[in-house]
């Protein structure tokens, strides 16, 4: 599902395709959108490697720093739910917690997708939020990340912080619209046809 996925396997697998095939999205299903709320969202399992508490430090300077009325929405359930809301709190930051129902609207209408995790693969969350329009400030670790960086999806690189989120603000048209040219490659339909092609 990753280019680094694909270097890996070859290495112990000589009859390595050299397609890869990420998650699909039903696009009918997720809409996209090129108007956007004063807002940025997390969506993610609260727990410590995906590093909340740094995207609400981050966050925090933002607002102290670009824009003081902007919201973050954190969606997601996990051990360290309590934690952040309080932390949330003490930084003066205005979260809101919904169901999955509700984040598409939401993730839509976002400046950004922010993502501070140390250890993952390939997140869906990533994949969701370009089939919507929505740009990704993360960190180069989820291996999605290498076709952010090649068509601009957003920002990913190891450290992000307040002025990235600025840098994606200001230069959302230009992020959002290679947004919304890439969806369609993140179809289920594309995706079908890559299995296709491949089993040729």
């Amino acid at each position: 599902r990753s280019v680094e996925a694909r270097n890996f396997v070859k290495k112990y697998c000589m009859n390595t395709d050299v397609n890869v095939i990420d998650h699909g999205v039903n696009l009918d299903k997720f809409k996209a959108s090129a108007e956007k709320d004063n807002s940025f969202v997390v969506c993610s399992q609260l727990i410590e490697r995906k590093k909340i508490d740094g995207i609400l430090e981050k966050f925090a300077k933002y607002l102290d720093r670009y824009n003081s009325t902007c919201r973050l929405y954190i969606i997601g359930e996990g051990e360290l739910k309590e934690k952040l809301q309080r932390m949330a709190q003490t930084l003066g930051i205005v979260t809101g917690k919904m169901t999955h129902d509700e984040l598409l609207p939401i993730l839509s209408k976002s400046k950004a997708l922010l993502v501070n995790t140390v250890k993952d693969n390939n997140m869906i969350s990533i994949v969701e939020a370009i089939a919507v329009g929505t740009p990704i400030v993360t960190t180069d670790v989820p291996l999605n990340s290498t076709y952010i960086k090649d068509y601009q999806l957003g920002i990913a690189k190891k450290q992000w912080d307040e002025s990235d989120l600025n840098n994606v603000v200001s230069n959302s048209e230009m992020y959002i619209e290679n947004c919304m040219k890439y969806r369609y490659k993140l179809s289920t339909k594309q995706r079908v046809e890559q299995f296709l092609e491949v089993k040729k």
